[in-house]
């Protein structure tokens, strides 16, 4: 029985330990969360006034970009312009200096002016003796006729007579 005894001992100390083992199994294990901290609610006027300025700015941006398609066509629509005027300047240059070369001329005078070219039999050369000189006459003062007839003139050529 000592036997007994010893195991009695030994199976009493066993069988209250696992109660307590299985009180800490069953307890929930507690942790400790941080606290989450408090909303903070936005006014509605901010948000309004938020909504309002991104507004404000995709609308100014929209419009900046249709002016710069605008005016992209006008550029375009004036290169247009510019080649089609250069192209006609160069077309009028062309034929202007077809109609002024020489034998256009030569034809011209010939044709509709009735002239020829010369012939060196009537070329006459004239020979001074006493050099190159030139000879001015002095003006005097118009007399009153003169200038009364230079009036009624002047006043013809005025009126287109």
């Amino acid at each position: 029985m000592a036997s007994f005894g010893t195991a009695m001992k030994n199976h009493s100390n066993l069988a209250y330990q696992q109660p307590k083992q299985q009180e800490e199994l069953r307890q929930p294990k507690i942790v400790k969360v941080p606290k989450a901290k408090p909303v903070k609610r936005t006014s509605p006027v901010k948000v309004l006034a938020c909504m309002a300025v991104v507004l404000v700015m995709a609308s100014s941006i929209m419009y900046s970009r249709a002016q710069l398609t605008e005016l992209s066509a006008q550029v375009t629509s004036a290169s247009k312009k510019l080649d089609e005027l250069e192209s006609e300047n160069v077309r009028l240059t062309t034929e202007l200096e077809k109609q002024l070369s020489l034998k256009n001329v030569e034809e011209y005078a010939a044709t509709e002016l009735g002239l020829e070219k010369l012939d060196p039999a009537q070329v006459e050369y004239v020979t001074l003796t006493e050099g190159n000189r030139v000879e001015v006459k002095e003006e005097t003062e118009p007399s009153v006729w003169q200038k009364i007839k230079n009036f009624f003139v002047d006043m013809m050529e005025y009126i287109g007579w």
